[in-house]
């Protein structure tokens, strides 16, 4: 059984060999992330809470992210596994609204979130049982109202509800199959793929590589990119069943 610890920070899939980055000429130069754009102070010495930053890449543009909870993270994977988001701002500048009581309040997004397509989303991160009391539902409608559209074309509240265990798992698991380029195993993956008609286990796929670990991390980074698709939900693993999406998958 996973638990927090396996997909916050996944391992080697069992039964593969540990991956090994493949010689592909000289590595390109390294580059400093940009600093956190958080308009609002961290702490990290919470002893009641998991805090922390991590450095994304997005199109190439690599960043440091701020995170305040465990949830807060688990959304940045879940966001970053989508494919059409092009930037990720976390506590971005506060939003003027009007309280309840008539008094003027200062509300901080979690994340602002541009997709490829150019519309921007303010994301708020709550715990569910936080998200649906009454009073939380009140005062984020009146933020929402206030938020101009310059800022943000829509607003949503993200809580652990809103997706499954498994999908904070596959997406983690993307994350960190991502960070490191392989285009030999890539294109030896995207080549069985190719000849696929049916359906297969992704063992199978890996076998016919003869990549063991590597090609396991291209058959993840090729579901998220929807060049396969899994017949069902679930975790992730050599024993998943995929098809290719010419041959039209379940979606």
């Amino acid at each position: 059984m996973l638990n927090d610890q396996d997909f916050l920070c996944p391992g080697p899939a069992h039964g593969l060999t540990p991956y090994t980055p493949a010689k592909q000429g000289a590595p390109p130069p390294f580059a400093l992330p940009q600093q956190s754009r958080a308009t609002r102070k961290f702490s990290y010495k919470s002893r009641e809470r998991c805090s922390g930053s991590l450095v994304i890449d997005i199109n190439g543009k690599k960043f440091t992210l701020h995170f305040e909870s465990k949830l807060e993270l688990m959304v940045i994977m879940m966001l970053l596994g989508r494919g059409d988001v092009v930037d990720v701002w976390e506590q971005p500048p506060h939003v003027t609204y009007l309280k309840a009581d008539g008094s003027i309040g200062k509300h901080t997004y979690d994340f602002r979130v541009v997709l490829d397509d150019g519309s921007v989303v303010a994301v708020a991160v709550k715990p569910a049982e936080k998200a649906a009391r009454a009073a939380f539902q009140a005062d984020i409608a009146r933020v929402a109202q206030a938020t101009p559209k310059s800022f943000a074309n829509d607003v949503v509240v993200m809580s652990e509800a809103d997706f499954t265990h498994a999908q904070v798992v596959n997406a983690t698991r993307y994350f960190e199959f991502s960070k490191d380029t392989d285009i030999e195993a890539d294109l030896a993956v995207q080549g069985v793929v190719a000849d696929l008609s049916g359906v297969t286990s992704i063992d199978g796929i890996v076998r016919r590589t003869k990549l063991a670990g590597r090609a396991y991390r291209a058959v993840v980074r090729a579901i998220f990119a929807k060049t396969l698709m899994p017949a069902a939900d679930g975790i992730i693993s050599p024993k998943t069943i995929v098809s290719p999406s010419h041959a039209g998958g379940r979606f």
